[in-house]
């Protein structure tokens, strides 16, 4: 099921506000080009403007503006990343399933036809459909990214930075948190278990006398539908019911005995195990939104903390990363679908779902860097929203004379053209991206994913 267009007019007003920042930046660079792209060559040299295109970064001499041009080329190579991970995902797709001529098509064409091969098949080989257990990945902003870009950015601002600040993995954490929290914890508290009673939801082998809810391997009497075989009323393949005896859950469900594994309340205030939603204090281990790591100065001084501050959560969120899912199929076949049939059939499906796991986790990565709707379920802006923001705060620094004295000073000239070239880019990647998601969402459709 593809997305309707409505679907991105969010993402339409994120294009249209950094053509906006774009012609601002423009308005300072009047008719002479400054030193412009076009005749820049590599930022290495003395005098010389580099370009974004050519993946110079080091632009300016300025610590703040170069390590966020340097974060916008980690993003844009991320989300190119993304696309061409994608397309080789289809070609594979389309190889086990026997669809020819994919080669040059574009993205939109590949996925439709890739869908109706899978389509018809499961139409002429399948009884009732596919169920799927799915479990999604989970995805955090990159805690080392920040902390190393903090550490680069205030070393080049003459602070007294030091290296053991990236063993830190505490940050304050704009977003959910999914670690350690040092303070109250608003959301679940994910504690290990072994073999206790979990009031909460239980993520691994639950064992009980009553039927519980199960999605997972059944090791008893399944009351629901059975992905395996059936002895009895034993299913020896997941279950998606309720189970009596031990459930082994992929994902977590209610658990009325015992439960080893892990064990997620509603968390009330202190929360010794894993924080998964809202720290009020440092978050440690994954955080999923805007990211603050602690200043590497080794004496906790440092004027340009909070401006590298800024600029490392750009790191952060170019560099966002999601594993972890779990895609699983289950079907019966049609009475009358030969064993070979059946064989070849198994075979393509084995190739789909091992294919769809990384399509499954970039595109959690996509989501949170350029798709808003995503972004508001946790409560946290698109990645490329926030580098927008910080460009356009930092246009407005430039154009004010404020960075100035961070500024080489044969470089002057080159940051103008630098700032407009980055307000393109991050309006074509807004537009590719929202294309691949498309994609991406409508392949996942196959298995009812979103």
């Amino acid at each position: 099921m593809k997305r309707e267009r409505d679907d991105f007019v969010k993402m339409t007003v994120i294009v249209a506000g950094m053509l906006l920042f774009g012609a601002s930046v423009c308005a300072s660079c009047g008719d002479d080009d400054g030193g412009g792209s076009d005749t820049d060559t590599d930022s290495d040299a003395d005098g010389e403007c580099g370009t974004l295109a050519e993946g110079d970064s080091d632009i300016s001499g300025h610590p703040v503006l170069d390590g966020a041009f340097g974060a916008l080329l980690a993003m844009k190579a991320h989300a190119d990343a993304i696309g061409t991970e994608l397309d080789e995902s289809l070609d594979a797709i389309g190889a086990a399933w026997g669809v020819e001529g994919l080669g040059e098509m574009a993205l939109e064409d590949k996925v439709d036809e890739v869908k109706a091969a899978i389509q018809a098949e499961v139409d002429a080989t399948v009884s009732g459909g596919i169920m799927v257990r799915y479990l999604p990945p989970e995805c955090s902003s990159s805690i080392a990214a920040a902390q190393a870009a903090m550490l680069a950015c205030e070393q080049g601002s003459g602070c007294a930075a030091d290296d053991s600040c990236l063993e830190n993995t505490a940050v304050q954490c704009q977003g959910q948190c999914q670690g350690g929290c040092t303070g109250s914890c608003a959301g679940t508290c994910e504690v290990p278990v072994t073999a206790e009673a979990c009031t909460g939801v239980c993520t691994g082998t639950c064992e009980t006398v009553d039927a519980g809810d199960c999605m997972g391997i059944c090791d008893g009497v399944c009351a629901g539908t059975c992905c395996g075989t059936w002895s009895g009323d034993t299913c020896d393949g997941w279950c998606d019911g309720t189970c009596t005896g031990v459930c082994e859950q992929v994902v977590g469900g209610s658990c009325s005995g015992e439960c080893t594994g892990t064990c997620a309340v509603e968390a009330e205030a202190e929360c010794s195990g894993e924080c998964h939603g809202l720290c009020e204090a440092e978050c440690s281990d994954a955080c999923l939104g805007n990211v603050t790591p602690p200043s590497c100065s080794a004496y906790g001084e440092c004027e340009a903390a909070a401006d590298c501050s800024i600029q490392s959560n750009l790191w952060a969120r170019a560099e966002v990363a999601c594993a972890g899912a779990v895609v699983d199929v289950c079907y019966d076949f049609s009475a009358a679908v030969d064993p070979g049939a059946k064989a070849e059939f198994d075979a393509k499906m084995d190739a789909f779902t091992s294919a769809m796991i990384p399509v499954v986790n970039r595109t959690g990565e996509n989501r949170d860097l350029f798709d808003s709707d995503a972004c508001a379920e946790v409560g946290i802006e698109p990645g490329v929203v926030v580098m927008a923001a910080v460009f356009d705060a930092l246009s407005s620094l430039f154009e004010g004379g404020e960075l100035d004295d961070g500024i080489a000073a044969d470089k002057q000239t080159c940051v103008a053209p630098a700032l407009e070239e980055a307000s393109a880019m991050m309006v074509e990647m807004v537009t590719d991206q929202a294309e691949v998601i498309e994609a991406e969402l409508s392949l996942l459709s196959v298995l009812s994913i979103d």
